[in-house]
């Protein structure tokens, strides 16, 4: 039996690759490219890594403009 990757995956996986770009270089861009690329992973049947890809946009996103905020107004 092979093990077939869905459809979606390469959006899952570029999700992922902007959620942890979102960390480090412009969150207010990476971060909603995640979410969008997750999303469009789901629909595509990716459903496991694609909620993951708009997990970890939103959430990296987040930290990484709090931390931003914190560095710059210390």
């Amino acid at each position: 039996m092979v093990d077939e990757k869905p459809e979606g995956r390469k959006y899952s996986i570029l999700g992922i690759v902007f959620a942890i770009l979102s960390l480090v270089v412009l969150p207010i861009v990476f971060g909603p490219l995640a979410v969008i690329f997750g999303t469009v992973a789901v629909l595509k049947d990716d459903t496991k890594l694609g909620i993951t890809a708009i997990v970890l946009g939103v959430v990296l996103a987040v930290i990484s403009t709090l931390i931003g905020m914190f560095f710059l107004t210390a």
